[in-house]
């Protein structure tokens, strides 16, 4: 006896991991302007143009909105791995089901 691949869930799990690496490119690059943020504030601080009570508190704000997106794109990898561990599982759950010598049922991958 031989089962079938879910199609449907294999579909639902690629789209899944589509949508992720979407949205980690979006995010990718919001972390990337707010790196060149961060940057930009050490220059103007350390050129004098702003005062160290602004540059704290900015630099508090930046840091921390970079720390949310890097959170964000490692949630969004882990999703993507479990996807494909499932669609793993799903391509392995077909098993071919032959009699033993004694007429037993055995599970033997196909």
């Amino acid at each position: 006896m031989l089962k079938m691949i879910n199609l449907e869930k294999i579909r639902i799990f690629t789209r899944k991991i589509y949508e992720n690496c979407s949205q980690i490119r979006i995010t990718q690059e919001e972390l990337d302007d707010m790196l060149t943020a961060i940057d930009r504030l050490n220059i103007e601080y350390n050129k004098g143009k702003i005062s160290k009570d602004t540059f704290s508190v900015d630099d508090k704000k930046l840091k921390k909105e970079s720390f949310n997106l890097i959170k964000n794109i490692s949630n969004l990898i882990n999703s993507s791995l479990k996807s494909i561990e499932l669609i793993n599982k799903e391509i392995s759950s077909q098993r071919v089901i032959k009699d033993d010598y004694d007429g037993n049922r055995k599970n033997k991958h196909k």
